[in-house]
C-alpha cells in the first residue's frame, strides 16, 4: 500500500529534482535540465517501483512560468488485469526563490481500465467502481521559510464521478535544518522522504522527526454529492439480487445508518471517548442524509479557536494530547440540502 502511495505521488516525489536544477541553473537553461532531470528520475523509479508499468517522458514549456507534464503515467500488477491510468500529470511553478515557492501540481485526467485478459466479474466490478475513482486532482501549494519556520498554505479540488472533495488548509513547521536550506532541500529533505518512509517502523520516523516542531492553524474539507449515495445503493442492491433477494431504497438508508453508527460504536470501544463527540455524531448523522439525497454538501473546518494563540509543538505531542486539541480548537460541521 504505501508504494501504491508513493507512486501516486510521483509528480510531487519529482519536484525536489525539478526545484534543485531551478535554482542552480541559468534561466535558459532551465527546462533543458529539468526536463532531463524528471525523466531520468521516472526512469529510476520504474525499475525500483513494479507498480510504475509505464510513462510518457516529461515535457517543459514557458518562459516565466515553467511547466512540466507527462501525457501518461500508468499503475498496475502484473498479476491484476486492471490498470490505474493518469493523464496529462505533472506541475507549474508559478514563482519560486531561495525560501519561497509557489506551484500547481495537477493531475488533469484519471480513470481505472479493465485489460481484455480480466475476467467477467473484474469488468463488471470496474464498471461499478469507476463513479468512485478520482477524475482529476488540482493543488495549488504555497510554502514559505523564515529561519527554522516553513509555513504551509494548500488548497486542493479532486474530483470523481459520484462526488467533488475540496481540502487545504495552513500549517507551519520548525526545524534547525530549514535555517541552512534552501526551499528545494526542504522539499526533498523534509516532504518527500516522509511520504517514502515505511510507515510501519514508527520508531525511524520519530527519529527523523524528532527535532521538528509543528503548528496546525486551520483545515477544511468539503464533500459536494453528485449521486454518491445512489451509486452504492446500485452495488448494494446487485449483490443482493445475485443472492434471489429483493433490496428496496428504503433498506438502504437504514443499513447505511447502521453501519456508519456501528463504525462509530467501534472507534469509540477501541479508542475510548473521543473529542469533538458531538461534532463527530453531527457529522456522521449528515454524511447519513448525504447518502439518502437529502444533503446535498457538507463542510467540516478545523481551527484554532478565536483569539487563542496555539504554540509549537512536537509532532508526536499534537498527535496523542486529544485534551490540547479540545483546548485549542474548534471543529465546526455544517451542510446544505
Amino acid at each position: 500500500m504505501k508504494k501504491i502511495v508513493v507512486i501516486i505521488l510521483v509528480i510531487g516525489a519529482i519536484l525536489a529534482v525539478g526545484l534543485g536544477v531551478i535554482l542552480s541553473s541559468k534561466s535558459k537553461e532551465i527546462k533543458s535540465h529539468l526536463q532531463t532531470s524528471l525523466n531520468q528520475t521516472m526512469e529510476k523509479m520504474a525499475k525500483e517501483y513494479p507498480l510504475l508499468k509505464s510513462y510518457k517522458p516529461f515535457e517543459c514549456s514557458g518562459l516565466i512560468n515553467v511547466s512540466c507534464f507527462s501525457k501518461e503515467i500508468v499503475l498496475g500488477e502484473d498479476q491484476t488485469p486492471i490498470e490505474f491510468i493518469m493523464q496529462d500529470a505533472g506541475f507549474e511553478i508559478i514563482s519560486m526563490d531561495r525560501s519561497a515557492l509557489q506551484i500547481d501540481t495537477k493531475i488533469k485526467a484519471m480513470h481505472i481500465n479493465a485489460l481484455q485478459n480480466a475476467n467477467n466479474a473484474i469488468i463488471e466490478n470496474t464498471a461499478l467502481a469507476t463513479p468512485f475513482i478520482p477524475r482529476s486532482l488540482s493543488c495549488k501549494i504555497k510554502l514559505n521559510t523564515n529561519q527554522d519556520q516553513l509555513d504551509e498554505d494548500s488548497h486542493c479540488e479532486l474530483e470523481a464521478g459520484n462526488a467533488s472533495y475540496t481540502f487545504g488548509g495552513s500549517e507551519s513547521y520548525k526545524d534547525p535544518s530549514f535555517s541552512e536550506s534552501n526551499i528545494a532541500d526542504i522539499v526533498e529533505n523534509f516532504y518527500i522522504k516522509a511520504l517514502a518512509a515505511d510507515v510501519e517502523n514508527i520508531e525511524e520516523l520519530q527519529e527523523n522527526y524528532k527535532n521538528t516542531l509543528y503548528r496546525l492553524s486551520n483545515f477544511n474539507l468539503h464533500i459536494k454529492d453528485k449521486g454518491l449515495g445512489e451509486n452504492l445503493f446500485n452495488i448494494a442492491k446487485l449483490e443482493r439480487e445475485k443472492q434471489g433477494l429483493s433490496y428496496k431504497k428504503e433498506e438502504f438508508e437504514r443499513d447505511i445508518a447502521n453501519a456508519i453508527s456501528a463504525a462509530l460504536f467501534g472507534v469509540t470501544l477501541a479508542l475510548g471517548e473521543l473529542p469533538y463527540q458531538e461534532e463527530i455524531l453531527t457529522f456522521a448523522d449528515n454524511l447519513v442524509l448525504l447518502l439518502k439525497g437529502e444533503k446535498k454538501d457538507i463542510s467540516l473546518i478545523f481551527q484554532v479557536k478565536g483569539g487563542q494563540e496555539v504554540q509549537f509543538l512536537s509532532i508526536d505531542d499534537f498527535l496523542q494530547n486529544p485534551a490540547l486539541l479540545k483546548d485549542n480548537y474548534e471543529l465546526i460541521v455544517s451542510a446544505n440540502q
